[in-house]
This record gives structure tokens, C-alpha cells and sequence, in this order.
């Protein structure tokens, strides 16, 4: 009875519809237009009755009547399309903007170049779908999955992402900066150039992740894991890493001035040529870390685990190395004026032409 009652109410609508833009040339009318407003009414009162699949064929038709387009003839902001399925659905330049798609289906959909900007896309199901190019910005996508989506180029400032599974899933070259990543799941995501200025990735995973040239400037990492993850040539200025675990992430060439490695580990990381001036690594695991021609000067490093780390050349004007343990490490050609090494373990340390 309900499916036959639905389908009613959407056969009815489309007839309604069919009538406004023939004989009220609601093509051409204009928001504050009665044809407008009563088209509009009628859209977000049906879409509130329908079940996903429904849901899925409404917006559709809509789109084949060139109705959602980026400067949509009709406003959907504010309809409930929650639970929505556009599965496999080509949509692309389709204006959602502030539309309720929470738990929506959007498995393998297109909606490239798309204007989602403020809406609800929480635990909606995107696995795989292509939203390179779309505004996201202010959306919600807390908890939503986006496995495999490619999100190349996407407008993604200030939104949502907690607790989101972006397992390699693109999103290279997008603007994320003040978005919330906090304990989203990145393992093996590509983020390359990517702008994540200001944003959150508190006990997010980015195991394995690709952030080559991103901008991290002032982001919050702490607790995240970063093991294996590829940070070459990062802005990591001021970005607070404390707790962070950076087994064996390539940090080479990175900008790390003025950042917090508070109870982080860097056992195994490469920070090859790393700026790490005024960085803070008291107390930090650096076992077998590679440093080699690392700026490190007014660096912390106190009490820091060096054991057969590598610094061969690195520049540690002014580092302080109190208590620090340097066991094997190799300082070979490394700058140490005035640095501090007041009551540091060098046994073994190799410090052959060092100045």
C-alpha cells in the first residue's frame, strides 16, 4: 500500500510539474516568482514522503529538465533526501547545495563538478563515486564513506570529516583548510598538494598516505597515525604533532619550524634536509631517524632517543642536546656551534670532520 501510494504522489508531481513549465514557464521565472515558490513547495514537500529509490528518480528528473544546474532554476536547500539512491547516477554540474542527503547511496555516482556546499552528507555511502571539482565547502560528511572517491580538486574548506573512511580515496590538489578530519580513516589516501591549512586530524589514521607538497600550516595531528605516510616537501610550521606516531614517514625537505613533537615517534623518519629550526623533539624516539643535512638549529632535542640516527651534515647551531642519547649516530660534517651536548651519550657516535 505505501509503495503504491508513493508512486502515486510522484506520478501526480511529475504531472503538476509538466503543467508549471508548460503553461507557466517556470524555465524562466525567477525565485521570487509565484510559479517559483509553488514548484519549490511542492518538490520539498514530495521528496519528504518518498523512500530512497523514489527519492533517487525525483532528483533525476529534475536534472534531465536542466532544473539543478550550478545556478539551479529550482532550490532544493533545506529538502530531505536522506537515504537517497543514486547509484551508478551521472549527474554532473548538479546543484545540491543545503540539501538533508544523510545515509544516502551514491555508490559509483557522478557528480563531478557538483555544488554540494552546506550540505548533510553524514554516513551517506560514496564509495568509489567521482566528485572531482565539486563544493563541498561547510558540508557534513561525519562518518560517510569514501572509499576509492575521487575528490581531486574538491572545495572541502571548513567541512565535516570526522570519523569519515577515505581509505585511497583522491583528494589531491583540494582545498581542506579548517576542515575536520578528526579520527577519519586515510590509510593509503593521496593528498598531494593538497591545502589542509588549519585542519584537524586528531587520531585520524594516515597510514601510508600520500601528502607530498601539501600545506599543513598550523594543522592539528596529535595522536594521528602517520606510519609510512609520504610528508616530502610538507608545510608543517607550527603544526602541532604530539602524540603523533611517524615511524618511518619520509619528511624529507619539509617545513617544520616552530612544530610540537610532544610524546610523538619518529623512530625509523626520514627528515632529510628537513627545516626543523626551533622545532621541539624533547624527549622524542628518533632510533635510526635519518637527519642528514636537516637545519635543526635552536632545535630541542634534550633528552631525545638519537640511537644510530643519521646527521651527517645537518645544521645543529644551537641545538640543545642536554641528556640527549647519540649512541652510533653518525654527526659526520654536522654543525654544532654552540650546541649543547651537556651530559649527552655519544659512545660510538661517529663525529669525523664534524666543526
Amino acid at each position: 500500500a505505501s509503495n503504491n501510494v508513493q508512486e502515486a504522489a510522484l506520478e501526480a508531481y511529475l504531472d503538476r510539474m509538466t503543467r508549471l513549465l508548460l503553461d507557466k514557464e517556470l524555465l524562466d521565472s525567477k525565485p521570487t516568482d509565484v510559479v517559483h515558490v509553488i514548484a519549490r513547495a511542492q518538490t520539498l514537500t514530495l521528496a519528504r514522503k518518498l523512500d530512497g529509490i523514489r527519492k533517487g528518480n525525483l532528483v533525476r528528473y529534475l536534472h534531465e529538465l536542466g532544473l539543478l544546474e550550478r545556478e539551479p532554476l529550482l532550490d532544493l536547500a533545506g529538502a530531505d533526501l536522506s537515504g537517497m539512491d543514486l547509484t551508478f547516477a551521472i549527474l554532473g554540474a548538479t546543484n545540491l547545495s543545503g540539501v538533508d542527503l544523510s545515509k544516502a547511496n551514491l555508490w559509483m555516482s557522478d557528480l563531478r563538478e557538483s555544488t554540494l556546499a552546506r550540505s548533510n552528507l553524514s554516513r551517506a555511502d560514496a564509495r568509489g563515486a567521482n566528485l572531482n571539482d565539486a563544493d563541498l565547502s561547510s558540508a557534513n560528511l561525519s562518518g560517510a564513506t569514501l572509499h576509492a572517491t575521487s575528490l581531486n580538486q574538491v572545495k572541502l574548506s571548513d567541512a565535516d570529516l570526522s570519523g569519515a573512511t577515505l581509505t585511497h580515496a583522491d583528494l589531491g590538489n583540494s582545498d581542506l583548510s579548517h576542515a575536520n578530519l578528526s579520527r577519519a580513516f586515510l590509510k593509503g589516501a593521496k593528498l598531494g598538494h593538497a591545502d589542509l591549512r588549519r585542519a584537524r586530524f586528531t587520531e585520524a589514521t594516515l597510514t601510508e598516505a600520500d601528502l607530498r607538497d601539501a600545506v599543513l600550516l598550523e594543522a592539528s595531528l596529535s595522536d594521528a597515525e602517520l606510519v609510512g605516510a609520504n610528508l616530502a616537501q610538507v608545510v608543517l610550521s607550527r603544526a602541532d604533532l604530539r602524540g603523533a606516531n611517524l615511524s618511518r614517514a619520509n619528511l624529507s625537505a619539509a617545513k617544520l619550524e616552530g612544530t610540537t613533537f610532544e610524546e610523538a615517534i619518529l623512530s625509523g623518519a626520514k627528515l632529510t634536509a628537513a627545516n626543523a629550526e626551533m622545532a621541539d623533539f624533547r624527549n622524542r624516539v628518533l632510533h635510526k631517524a635519518t637527519l642528514s643535512e636537516a637545519v635543526l638549529s635552536e632545535a630541542d632535542l634534550s633528552e631525545a632517543d638519537l640511537t644510530a640516527a643519521e646527521l651527517q651534515q645537518a645544521d645543529r647551531s644551537l641545538v640543545n642536546l642536554t641528556g640527549a642519547n647519540l649512541r652510533l649516530a653518525d654527526l659526520t660534517r654536522a654543525y654544532l656551534t654552540r650546541a649543547n651536548l651537556h651530559m649527552a651519550n655519544i659512545a660510538a657516535a661517529t663525529l669525523t670532520m664534524t666543526d
